[in-house]
């Protein structure tokens, strides 16, 4: 290992993660037969795990025997650590199965006393980790051997105890990795490349997003073809992977491309800023997280869906076998339920991609002809002008007609085949839909100090709004409470206005109650909207 690496700094839950991803690829995720049931991992007809790349290098063009890892430390360690610890436990468990099972699994390996010394380290901070990983490990084992010896009187499955249970069931899954695992392997002759590696890898090195990891994971989730293909069609109709026109394409005839599509050709990037700022916020507003924390990657697992159990007998899967769609060509989705894994998850996307569309359209103003032409519908619902309703507080604003739309847009709208022009188009004729944004950027308006009086009396709640503040005042850390949620409280569309009209009045509204300044500037800010006089901007007032 080379020194001028980084050490070794993974933790327990990292390696942990690799098993689990092993457990979410198993092969036969709903064993039917009591023969499926005793392998579930059936390595002769399990499908290859990709376990990333590593980057090597020779040390000596005469003695291919010794390589120097340059990328792909922390897995390999990772990996030799676990078997270790595995092998440990094996050679001192009397069962023989499993045993037997662990002689097979590392057959091609060789014999222990090779593998054990792969790999050379020089770092005492690597040694150091290595001796804490492994210490945990062996705790973990040893902890459950002796609960398993304390209960020696506790049902068995298949004649183990829990702890031989558990070790099996890792050794099968570490045989799983051996057998079908597979890296991408880069082999570097000396160290001007190495060199030139390090410094592309440094250029243009970009970490995946969000999205990438969950489009990555999702497809995982699914073999048939026609399924695929559907995914396939359904990520070109997102337009994440339209490529950006060169400045002499740029300018094009309105008319040869169907409305829905003109944006391609003007902000390819659109949508897929969408999806980070809005659509996968709004699916992740049911576990409480506020849409600016939304993409980070500690969020993932929330946007996995609900998977079933390893061996398919559990009530969960039971549950998820019936939960599939009478027709798979037009699901509809809910904000406040998990994502279903493999294809659902991106039908999920796209209808919640051509509502945040239509109403990121809805409340953009145009400044050219152009633009009017290029986003049909543009502007058609300015719930905000005149209000000081920006950054953040626009954020929010988009979110909460996102939800709005999700529980009151017409029957019949949201057709496989439609398209954000045609959601655009029935937002912007719904009164009802205009008249709950307007009142919600009412509320947001009332947050920010805009003005004073000639008292002195500001008008308006808060000189600074910190993202901590929407977060209180919102209720985000609490779904059931949210105020974006109230459309989904709300049986009906004059319920839901006028559940905000009350969540949001002076008296009730949630404020840091110990500083009355606060309550103060929103009812000021609250008195002025009734004070002043009524203006009618493009129809709607």
């Amino acid at each position: 290992m080379a020194d001028f690496q980084r050490p070794f700094v993974w933790t327990q839950e990292n390696i942990l993660k690799i098993l689990d991803d092993v457990d979410e690829l198993r092969s036969n995720p709903s064993p039917s037969t009591q023969d499926e049931r005793d392998d579930l991992y059936d390595i002769d007809n399990a499908a290859e795990y990709f376990l990333g790349s590593i980057c090597l290098r020779c040390e000596s063009p005469k003695d291919d025997r010794y390589y120097e890892v340059l990328d792909g430390q922390q897995r390999l360690t990772s990996l030799l650590i676990l078997a270790y610890v595995i092998h440990e436990q094996v050679q001192r468990c009397k069962n023989e199965c499993i045993r037997l099972r662990w002689t097979r699994a590392t057959k091609k390996l060789g014999d222990p006393s090779y593998w054990q010394n792969l790999l050379v380290f020089t770092n005492p901070q690597s040694k150091k980790r290595m001796a804490e990983i492994y210490w945990l490990f062996k705790r973990d084992y040893e902890c459950l051997k002796r609960d398993a010896d304390e209960d020696s009187d506790a049902p068995k499955t298949d004649g183990m105890n829990i702890f031989e249970q558990t070790l099996y069931r890792d050794v099968q899954r570490f045989e799983y990795i051996l057998q079908k695992g597979r890296f991408a392997v880069l082999i570097l002759k000396n160290l001007t490349e190495a060199e030139q590696f390090f410094q592309g890898e440094n250029n243009r090195g970009l970490p995946m997003t969000m999205l990438d990891l969950l489009k990555a994971y999702h497809m995982r989730q699914e073999t048939e073809p026609n399924r695929l293909k559907q995914i396939g069609e359904i990520w070109q109709r997102l337009g994440l992977t339209a490529s950006k026109p060169d400045n002499e394409t740029k300018s094009f005839q309105t008319s040869e491309v169907e409305p829905s599509n003109r944006w391609l050709r003007v902000n390819p990037d659109w949508t897929s800023w969408l999806m980070s700022e809005f659509v996968l916020p709004a699916m992740l507003l049911q576990y409480g997280i506020a849409p600016w924390s939304a993409v980070k990657l500690e969020n993932l697992g929330f946007l996995k869906g609900v998977v079933g159990t390893h061996t398919g007998d559990s009530f969960i899967d039971e549950k998820i076998e019936h939960q599939g769609f009478d027709d798979q060509s037009a699901p509809l989705f809910d904000l406040r339920v998990p994502v279903r894994p493999g294809l659902p998850f991106f039908q999920e996307i796209e209808q919640y991609l051509k509502i945040a569309q239509a109403i990121d359209v809805l409340l953009w103003e145009p400044k050219t002809d152009e633009d009017r032409k290029t986003y049909p519908y543009a502007g058609a619902s300015l719930v905000w002008r005149g209000l000081s309703v920006e950054g953040d507080r626009f954020t929010i604003l988009k979110l909460a007609l996102i939800a709005w739309a999700d529980r009151f847009l017409k029957a019949g709208i949201m057709r496989s085949d439609c398209t954000w022009v045609d959601v655009a188009a029935a937002l912007a004729h719904d009164g009802a839909f205009r008249v709950y944004g307007r009142n919600f950027a009412h509320f947001l308006n009332r947050l920010a100090v805009k003005d004073e009086t000639k008292n002195g009396d500001r008008i308006g709640a808060y000189k600074k709004l910190q993202r901590v503040t929407f977060d209180y005042a919102l209720c985000l850390s609490e779904p059931e409470y949210s105020l974006l949620f109230l459309p989904h409280r709300s049986s009906s569309r004059s319920e839901c206005l006028m559940k905000l009209k009350a969540s949001t009045h002076p008296n009730t509204v949630r404020l840091k109650t110990n500083y009355s300044h606060y309550r103060e500037g929103y009812w000021n800010s609250y008195l002025q909207e009734f004070n002043s006089q009524p203006t009618k901007e493009n129809g709607h007032e």
